[in-house]
């Protein structure tokens, strides 16, 4: 699979204007735009996932919330971040250590916790946090 999507991967540089904070390869541009737009017409606006949708946005919501209010505030002893992998406890426990702690970091800590996971891996910390089941699929 990895050989199909190389060539986008390494047609995309970080480079930071006005406009925007990447580059895409000339030779690479239009097929980009052609995979994006199949992305939004058969996953992203598909009719039949908008429930499903709905109530992703909303475990991921209430996750962030839980999870960020435990990082936050956990400044001392650190117990409550036990709830986060070691590499997040960390790197967190590393921020609220700092003076003054920057909050952004905190959020982007947590924020790349949440999108490293996967569905599955979502759904059961969120049922661990919150004591709920949810639905009999992934989500």
């Amino acid at each position: 699979m990895t050989e199909f999507i190389r060539p986008y991967i390494n047609a995309i540089k970080i480079k930071v204007t006005e406009k925007s904070i990447v580059e895409i390869d000339e030779s690479c541009k239009d097929q980009i735009a052609m995979l994006k737009q199949l992305t939004w017409h058969y996953v992203i606006l598909d009719v039949d996932l908008a429930t499903v949708q709905q109530g992703q946005r909303r475990i991921i919501r209430k996750l962030f919330t839980r999870l960020f209010s435990i990082a936050d505030g956990a400044r001392e002893p650190f117990k409550a971040l036990k709830v986060f992998p070691k590499y997040y406890d960390d790197a967190i426990k590393e921020e609220l250590s700092k003076t003054p702690v920057r909050r952004d970091e905190i959020i982007r800590l947590v924020t790349d916790y949440i999108s490293s996971m996967t569905e599955k891996e979502v759904v059961i910390v969120y049922q661990k946090l919150f004591g709920k089941r949810v639905g009999a699929g992934p989500w």
